[in-house]
C-alpha cells in the first residue's frame, strides 16, 4: 500500500526499530516537496511511499503552471538531479511524457 509523505508524521509511528534509517532518509527526501520540476513543468507536491519497504514509489508533480488542475505521478527513476540550494529537480522526461503521465488520485493512497 502507498501513503502520502504528507501523512508522514502519523505514519512514522508505525515504524519498527529496524526502519529508523529509512525514516531518516525519508525525512531528508521530504525536503524535495515544493522544488520546481524542470523549471516550468511544475513543482513537487508530494511523494508516495511504500508502507512496507519505505521506498519512494512516485513523485507527485503539480503541473498547474501549464496543465491546470493536474497532478501527475512520476517514478523516482526519472529523477536526474536535485539542486537543494536552488530548490529545483531535473526530470528525464519530455514535456509530452509528463503530460501523458498518470494522474494522481489521492483517494487511492492509504490514510494513517
Amino acid at each position: 500500500m502507498l501513503f502520502s509523505v504528507g501523512e508522514f508524521e502519523r505514519c512514522r509511528t508505525r515504524a519498527l526499530d529496524g526502519e529508523i534509517g529509512a525514516l531518516r532518509d525519508l525525512r531528508r527526501a521530504r525536503e524535495v516537496i515544493g522544488h520546481d520540476a524542470d523549471g516550468d513543468v511544475g513543482h513537487v507536491a508530494d511523494l508516495l511511499i511504500d508502507d512496507v519497504s519505505w521506498a519512494i514509489r512516485f513523485l507527485v508533480v503539480d503541473t498547474r503552471s501549464w496543465l491546470p488542475g493536474r497532478q501527475v505521478l512520476i517514478g523516482p527513476d526519472r529523477l536526474r538531479w536535485v539542486d537543494w540550494a536552488g530548490r529545483q529537480i531535473g526530470l528525464d522526461l519530455s514535456r509530452r511524457q509528463v503530460e501523458t503521465s498518470p494522474d494522481y488520485e489521492p483517494a487511492l493512497t492509504a490514510r494513517a
